[in-house]
């Protein structure tokens, strides 16, 4: 029998699917976000646990996706409902070719 995962607020669980699962096809991949308890399932694998990374307006950092290392501008927030936010940013390569 496995413990069950307590999820923090401002945390998430990164997970793919393993193999046909509800509405995901194998090899996708979702947030779980807390606050709350994250109950596995045989058809999913735990990626890894994330950290939120609170935004505000002007700031600039890096993350790097799948393939290609970004730089992700941060030039405006709008909040919305349930505490969430709309953001406009500025997404370029961070290597970028002259």
């Amino acid at each position: 029998m496995t413990p069950l995962q307590v999820v923090a607020p401002n945390t998430a669980i990164r997970l793919r699917a393993i193999r046909d699962f509800k509405e995901y096809k194998a090899g996708d991949e979702w947030l779980y976000k807390g606050p709350g308890t994250y109950y596995p399932s045989v058809e999913v694998q735990v990626v890894e646990i994330t950290k939120a990374i609170i935004i505000k307006p002007i700031k600039q950092f890096a993350f790097k996706p799948e393939k290609t290392p970004m730089i992700m501008k941060v030039t405006h927030v709008k909040p919305v409902k349930n505490g969430s936010f709309v953001l406009k940013v500025h997404i370029y390569p961070m290597f970028m070719k002259k």
